[in-house]
């Protein structure tokens, strides 16, 4: 029995020490609760006088980054709207039914264009030296535009049409044609030999 009594002293002891150790954990969890406590009053009280401002930071920030990638989706926006997107090129194709013809022979001069005009006209230039009146050709349809023209003189003409783009920049293209004199008329292949 005192092998029991002892045991049963020891295990109380034990018991007594463990509730004086855990009485010390409650203490000290008490204590810097307290402290914890204290210390989240004034975290609170801080922040509560610092929160509008704190919000109106983050409010801030957030439109600011807000400005920013709206700002740089424009621009890269535009950016690849500008490499992609080229600019018309506006362009009369100019022809002629002949390209080498006798004098008082009658050639239907044609221009085609890429894009939508009011009108188009065509100046002949002998020598660098206008011939004769600019004139107008009439539209055959959406792009397609005609003139019938007879050239007096003997010599090569280069002949320029003119159009306005939609964009209201003029543009022109140019064609040479070749007039020489009927097969017969050798006055005139003299008259041309000595000018």
């Amino acid at each position: 029995m005192g092998d029991f009594m002892k045991r049963k002293d020891n295990l109380i002891n034990k018991a007594i020490n463990t509730m004086k150790n855990i009485e010390d954990d409650i203490n000290f969890i008490a204590k810097n609760s307290e402290q914890a406590n204290k210390h989240m009053d004034e975290l609170v009280k801080s922040s509560k006088s610092k929160l509008p401002t704190i919000i109106s930071i983050i409010a801030l920030f957030i439109t600011f980054i807000g400005v920013i990638v709206t700002f740089c989706d424009i621009t890269v926006w535009e950016l690849i709207q500008t490499s992609t997107k080229q600019t018309p090129q506006y362009e009369i194709y100019l022809n002629s039914e002949y390209s080498k013809l006798k004098t008082y022979v009658e050639t239907d001069i044609t221009a085609i264009l890429n894009f939508d005009t009011d009108s188009i006209s065509i100046t002949a230039y002998l020598d660098s030296i206008k011939d004769g009146d600019t004139l107008k050709m009439v539209q055959k349809n959406e792009i397609e535009w005609h003139k019938k023209v007879i050239f007096e003189k003997t010599g090569t003409y280069k002949v320029v049409a003119t159009a306005m783009t939609p964009s209201g920049d003029i543009i022109e293209n140019s064609i040479e044609i070749e007039v020489i004199s009927p097969s017969g008329d050798i006055i005139n292949q003299i008259y041309n030999y000595i000018n």
